[in-house]
């Protein structure tokens, strides 16, 4: 509120410390110095004019003898030299209180810093500018009401090492350029589409370099802005942040805002508890919208200009970070040339969307993965040799893995063994994970998964990780000696109720899921999550007639174990018609032998029993995402041409069943290898369960059918009728 109307009702404007901006909240506001609204014990009203202030003292307080302090400074201390020929140098600070300055917010103009998200006030409790060698060091920034530290246009190899920041108004650290040293700058309001200047590098000498801020405590940031970090950097070069503690913050705890001029070290940091006030951000974020990314262009246009601005390799390495959502390290929009390795990644894992050269090694992520948003073309990005604990260890969003051709192997996937998600025959198809293994990496101590607050994850020395190139990293020396630690991980029930792994799909008149949970787990007896289970089996059904029944189950086939949907229907897809079939089963946790009859007459297999899909646009819709319909009520679809399925069976004949529609189009067949005709699935109107295919006359034994999607914008997979 900046004072009021003719009419009396109040002017509000925004003040935002957000380069995008956003405007006016629909519902929240924020209104001080109302001498009405005076009301509460600690409120306080100054009337300028008159040069009075009044305050309401909380209960039992002596006025007499109170102390009342007001904050009347912005700065308390700036260091400014002439210029870059003309710096202030050799310079130290150290032992000092610096404490309750003025809030900036609503009293300092914000300045749009690049295309990230910031813009920011250029101000500071110690304000550094045009220096060079300055320090300082072991000192105390309390209650600031702004940044408590800005190291601000020219300055170079300057220090901030063993202090502590305690609830800054704004940002403990900001490391921030001039725009006059970038080539052909971009804010949300005037976007480059287009490069005229394709000089590599700064254009001026009026940013921060060979910067250094180490050893430090900070902690519950922005007490008043919330775009804030316990370290901001934009428009910099080589700065280094090593062995700091930061933790409780409204956004970022530590936050690159772009991606010149890159060479930056982020090692041996502790950080936990950011991100608290606002979302889709990480404790460790980036953005990388620099020149090539808002272009006009292609894919290899942009990736030849990526490192026009990112020249040097940004390393995060060795850090703990703890987060209490999908990333622990985020690099957003176009982030490009970083290397990620030998970090413990808690809760949380690493993001990597829209960039180029991006290398992720070496990390330990616990209950977190990668996640491979909006992917450019051949995008030189390498996830390798990094063990994933969890049971999701990738989740992608708009990423042709076949396009991008990244380099994702020799990684090591626990899930205390329980299944993990994603890693298909379809996903080693396309080259990922070919030399990847799923076993206990066979940490020191307890389980994370007893255990949410273990922090050592040292690995034992047979552990299969090594096996694979991963080298053991220490599992001390994160942050400053003395400080707090991160909280326990946040493991949550893990049962799926509209996923795949809980699917029940048919088998003899019976249905049959993974054993997907550790409700079904203790609901069965058993000691893991390898089987196929039985979760109802009518009296009515052929496999009741056979003698199986409700909560068996299936471990072994033919000999064969079981450790989920896959390795059952590869081996009874494969089995003749009418032939018996041995089955070891888990019953009354004990296992018993039985033989069931295959039909000789044939049956019908769902989408989900042995099809293996190859492409990276295959997605499983059951009956709420658009299955119904469908002969179980699931359908397998994708949008992505050259995409294909394959079915192994045993028959004389096959037919195809699966949905038409106008958005559906032509798919290549061949039997056994060879081409068998192009089928139109295309149709008016929607129908399902139409038998699309028919081949018959086939010799007795083993035959393959595939269908590669050739035009339009679906392939549905219904289901497969084996005569």
């Amino acid at each position: 509120m900046t004072g009021l109307k003719a009419d009396g009702t109040p002017q509000l404007d925004w003040v935002g410390d957000n380069n995008r901006g956003s405007g006016l909240h629909t519902t929240y506001r924020m209104v001080e110095n109302v001498f009405e609204e005076l009301d509460a014990p600690g409120e306080w009203f100054y009337d300028k004019a008159a040069g009075k202030l009044y305050f309401f003292p909380p209960k039992d307080a002596d006025l007499a003898s109170a102390h009342i302090e007001t904050a009347e400074l912005d700065e308390l201390v700036r260091v400014q030299g002439g210029g870059p020929d003309d710096a202030v140098h050799d310079l130290s600070f150290s032992g000092f209180t610096f404490a309750r300055t003025h809030r900036t917010l609503f009293d300092q103009p914000y300045e749009k810093l690049q295309l990230g998200d910031w813009a920011i006030a250029r101000a500071a409790a110690v304000h550094l500018k045009n220096t060079e060698n300055v320090a300082v060091r072991d000192s105390l920034f309390d209650q600031v009401g702004g940044n408590a530290l800005f190291v601000d246009g020219y300055n170079r190899e300057d220090t901030v090492s063993g202090n502590e920041f305690s609830h800054s108004g704004a940002s403990d650290v900001a490391v921030v350029g001039n725009r006059d040293a970038v080539r052909e700058p971009s804010t949300w309001d005037s976007m480059r589409k287009t490069i005229t200047d394709t000089t590599p590098g700064p254009r001026s000498d009026n940013y921060p370099r060979d910067i250094r801020i180490s050893d430090n405590y900070m902690h519950d940031n922005g007490q008043f802005e919330k775009q804030t970090s316990g370290v901001q950097i934009s428009m910099s070069r080589r700065v280094t942040v090593d062995g700091n503690t930061i933790h409780d913050g409204p956004r970022a705890c530590v936050d690159i805002n772009d991606g010149t001029w890159g060479g930056h070290v982020i090692e041996n940091n502790d950080i936990f508890n950011c991100v608290k006030e606002t979302s889709d951000h990480g404790p460790i974020n980036s953005w990388g919208r620099d020149r090539f990314w808002p272009l006009t262009a292609d894919d290899a246009t942009k990736k030849s200009y990526a490192k026009l601005d990112a020249m040097d390799t940004t390393v995060i390495r060795h850090n703990r970070i703890r987060h209490s959502s999908h990333w622990d390290i985020d690099l957003d929009d176009g982030s490009s040339n970083y290397l990620i390795e030998d970090n413990l990644l808690l809760n949380g894992g690493v993001k990597l969307r829209e960039g180029f050269h991006r290398t992720v090694r070496n990390n330990i992520f616990v209950n977190g993965g990668a996640h491979f948003h909006v992917w450019y073309a051949d995008s030189g990005d390498t996830v390798e040799k990094n063990i994933f604990v969890t049971g999701t260890p990738y989740s992608l969003i708009q990423a042709d893995m076949a396009k991008s051709e990244p380099t994702v192997d020799n990684n090591l996937f626990w899930n205390n063994g329980r299944p993990v998600t994603g890693v298909t025959d379809a996903w080693r198809a396309l080259g990922l994970d070919t030399h990847s293994v799923t076993a206990d990496p066979e940490f020191t101590g307890a389980s994370p998964f007893t255990d949410p607050k273990k922090l050592d994850y040292t690995l034992q020395a047979d552990s299969p990780a090594r096996a694979l190139g991963f080298r053991p990293f220490a599992m001390d020396g994160f942050g400053k000696a003395g400080s707090p630690t991160p909280p326990p991980l946040e493991w949550v029930d893990d049962t799926p109720t509209d996923t795949l792994d809980a699917f029940q799909e048919p088998l003899l008149g019976a249905s049959a899921t993974r054993i997907y949970s550790d409700a079904v787990k203790s609901a069965t007896g058993l000691t893991d999550y390898d089987g196929l289970h039985l979760p109802t089996v009518p009296t009515t059904s052929e496999a009741y007639r056979q003698g199986l029944r409700t909560n068996d189950v299936i471990q072994e086939i033919d000999g064969k174990k079981v450790t989920g949907r896959l390795s059952f229907w590869s081996v009874y897809n494969r089995s003749a018609p009418g032939a018996d079939i041995p089955l070891t089963i888990w019953r009354n946790q004990a296992s018993t032998q039985l033989t069931v009859h295959k039909p000789e007459s044939g049956e019908q297999i769902n989408n989900t029993s042995g099809v293996v899909y190859a492409g990276s646009g295959w997605d499983w819709k059951n009956a709420s995402r658009g299955g119904a319909g469908g002969w179980a009520d699931d359908v397998h679809a994708t949008q992505n041409k050259g995409d294909s399925f394959e079915l192994t069976f045993n028959g004389t004949a096959i037919d195809v069943i699966t949905q038409i529609n106008s958005d559906e189009g032509q798919v290549d067949l061949y039997v056994d290898g060879q081409p068998a005709g192009t089928i139109d699935n295309s149709s008016p109107t929607r129908q399902h369960q139409q038998t699309v295919f028919s081949k018959s006359g086939l010799t007795p034994g083993e035959h393959t059918i595939k269908g590669v999607m050739r035009t339009g914008s679906y392939l549905i997979v219904d289901s497969f009728k084996v005569r």
